[in-house]
């Protein structure tokens, strides 16, 4: 008779018993990134958003036949006269209930002459003007959005967001005194793909999904970059974000209807990348 694991069952190859590998789940959770704030006249940019938080854990032990909880967080929305809104979470809800907590919105630019601060999330969007930048959600892994400021010619404008894996930096030329450039994202070893990126502020520079004067890459979680252009203009959209999970290849992930996924194999694993998954999702594994 084969022997059962508490792990899942022995299988049996040409009348041998081969013990199954246990069932043990790499995941990767990346949150939405927050939502840029507009510009009110030109040259006069919003906030960057800020980028989404990076979690990854690998080897968990999971069970069969259990519906574990998973979401996939959308992107900020976008601010014209009021202000944008912060990513949506990320979780994969198992023993250790993990969840990367979606980006802060940028500072937008129809406030009080003291600028709008940037949103706070799981990294901060950039503010705008006078605003301070987005802290960071209480238990985050992410960084602080960079404080809006007042340019040479008197004009206030908006810094760069927070990444999942670093500050806003420092721009480039006559303001390279300011915060203007989106922080760096993080790099997922399961993927080997780079997210979470801020948005840039006052035409700074952006990556790892983050947007430079337009939207954060959907699935890498990034920061909305902050809008120039005239009276009531609309910043952008943060970047959706993304759950992969990584599983031995004997077992199958199955999804509640409603999560959009895909899968790959990949020496002896199947990978599972979940981009649409809103309230109420699960996956069991068999």
């Amino acid at each position: 008779m084969p022997i059962l694991s508490a792990f899942g069952a022995a299988r049996i190859i040409s009348g041998s018993t081969q013990s199954s590998q246990p069932l043990t789940v790499s995941f990767l959770l990346v949150a939405g990134g927050g939502g840029s704030g507009g510009a009110s006249i030109s040259t006069r940019t919003g906030g960057g958003g800020g980028g989404g938080e990076v979690l990854e854990t690998l080897n968990q032990a999971a069970s069969t036949g259990v519906a574990y909880d998973i979401g996939v967080g959308v992107g900020g929305t976008a601010s014209s006269t009021t202000p944008a809104t912060n990513g949506g979470d990320s979780f994969y809800r198992s023993s250790v209930n993990a969840t990367a907590r979606g980006g802060g919105k940028g500072g937008q630019a129809y406030a009080t002459s003291n600028g709008y601060n940037g949103g706070t999330g799981g990294t901060g969007g950039g503010g705008f003007g006078a605003g301070t930048g987005g802290g960071v959600t209480s238990g985050s892994t992410g960084y602080a959005g960079g404080p809006g400021f007042v340019d040479y010619n008197g004009r206030q404008q908006g810094a760069g967001g927070g990444g999942a894996g670093g500050p806003p930096t420092v721009g480039p030329g006559v303001f390279s005194s300011y915060y203007i450039n989106g922080g760096a994202g993080k790099t997922s070893v399961i993927t080997g793909l780079t997210y979470g990126g801020g948005g840039a502020g006052f035409f700074g520079n952006a990556s790892d999904g983050g947007g430079v004067l337009n939207n954060g890459v959907n699935g890498r979680g990034g920061g909305a970059g902050g809008r120039a252009g005239s009276s009531t203009t609309l910043g952008y959209t943060g970047g959706s974000g993304v759950v992969v999970l990584k599983i031995p290849q004997q077992y199958t992930a199955t999804f509640s209807g409603g999560v959009t996924s895909s899968v790959t194999t990949s020496a002896g694993y199947k990978i599972y990348t979940v981009t649409v998954a809103g309230a109420g999702q699960t996956v069991t594994f068999s």
